[in-house]
């Protein structure tokens, strides 16, 4: 058996392994920055910049959808092109990763005092 049908019999079943890991990570992203809604709590005796508040939500509700819905797409686009499929959600994690750190980062850096890490 040569290399490229090797590959083409493990990219399916890795892609799916990858893509189910994805949507968790992305699950999960999704609730952290949900949660640290909860920040805002401590803005009642100081003054918080609510907008970087509310972008810093939004990058992280809206952004996390767009990453997973747009590796499955490529996904599905590198399968039909007959390419390696795996990249597209190892590239998603980076991207979700990105996007869960940016958008907590924005939302933390909204409150004084508060802290990421």
């Amino acid at each position: 058996m040569d290399r490229t049908a090797a590959m083409r019999r493990w990219d399916g079943p890795i892609t799916v392994v990858l893509g189910i890991l994805l949507a968790a990570a992305a699950a999960y992203g999704f609730v952290m920055v949900g949660l640290s809604a909860f920040i805002a709590d401590s803005c009642v005796d100081v003054h918080c910049d609510d907008t970087r508040f509310s972008v810093g939500l939004l990058i992280g509700l809206a952004g996390l959808p767009v990453v997973l819905v747009a590796a499955t797409v490529a996904a599905f686009r590198l399968r039909a092109r007959g390419r390696a499929a795996f990249v597209a959600p190892l590239v998603g994690f980076v991207l979700v990763a990105v996007v869960v750190f940016g958008a907590l980062g924005i939302v933390y850096s909204a409150v004084p005092g508060a802290s990421l890490f």
